[in-house]
């Protein structure tokens, strides 16, 4: 199964990265520190594969510290790359971009005359225009929970010695590995329409309670965790009262009650994949 997903705006967003990228004297990759594997796109790593770059982990405030810190490790073994976890909430986080990228271009003549020109990528959903306001430190970049949201290129200070190149957040054409796209869709990073929403949770599920059972037991106030996924989704749907008209469970809208609370952290800080992790997606069901 591939997932097809590549509207004619990111096909422009393409092009536009391409005829722009030579403008730029560093990239900023923007990923989810939640899934920093599964949000980066090898289409932007390759278009800007000569550029070095700052790897922004982003809402950093929502991801397991202990994965992070991994994450952080892991980039760092990229040359000519600075990993920096960070969210847009936690202003002292963000005032180590601009000196970050002062460092990516130490030794370069033009430093003292004039602010490091950056481009900053990410796929849709990753917070970037969210970011780019906390940065410019007033609302410069339109700002909405949906994909895709950003269109066009645009140009910000972004504080002192720092100049930042906005683009369209960008999905890869297709998802060939679907690990990464069935941890995009947990996100909300595409749309919820793109995979059905059960098969959404319930490949979840199984990596909540192998790693997050503590977590899970708090927020759902359970003594055991049903370790059958389905049981969980119809546990979860009695529990928050998704109930349908005989009684039964209505587990479409407990899938969207567990989905939305990982979103928004009410769970509790949870990384969805970690260096090395390789999930198994079966054919017909998860």
């Amino acid at each position: 199964m591939q997932v097809q997903w590549f509207p004619g705006h990111m096909t422009k967003a393409s092009r536009e990265i391409k005829e722009n990228i030579k403008k730029v004297d560093i990239v900023i990759e923007i990923l989810d520190a939640r899934v920093p594997y599964s949000s980066r796109n090898p289409l932007l790593k390759k278009i800007t594969a000569h550029k070095k770059r700052i790897i922004l982990l982003n809402k950093d405030d929502l991801a397991d510290p202990a994965a992070t810190k991994l994450w952080l490790n892991y980039f760092e073994s990229e040359e000519g790359t600075l990993p920096l976890a960070v969210s847009a909430q936690n202003r002292k986080s963000l005032s180590r971009i601009s000196p970050a990228a002062k460092e990516l271009c130490a030794g370069s003549r033009w430093l003292d005359r004039r602010p490091v020109r950056a481009m900053i990528l990410g796929i849709p959903n990753v917070g970037k225009s969210t970011l780019i306001n906390a940065l410019a430190g007033k609302k410069k970049a339109g700002v909405a929970n949906m994909p895709g949201f950003t269109k066009e290129m645009q140009r910000f200070d972004a504080g002192p010695g720092l100049q930042i190149f906005d683009t369209p957040g960008m999905l890869w054409p297709k998802f060939e590995d679907m690990h990464s796209g069935f941890n995009l869709a947990a996100l909300g990073s595409i749309k919820d329409t793109i995979l059905p929403i059960e098969r959404i949770a319930l490949f979840t599920v199984p990596y909540l309670i192998s790693q997050y059972s503590k977590d899970v037991k708090a927020r759902y106030k359970w003594d055991d965790i049903p370790e059958d996924p389905v049981i969980f989704i119809d546990e979860l749907g009695k529990k928050r009262g998704c109930i349908v008209s005989g009684g039964s469970v209505d587990r479409e809208k407990a899938c969207y009650l567990l989905l939305k609370e990982l979103r928004e952290g009410k769970i509790g800080r949870i990384s969805l994949e970690r260096p090395g992790e390789e999930r198994k997606i079966k054919g017909d069901g998860v």
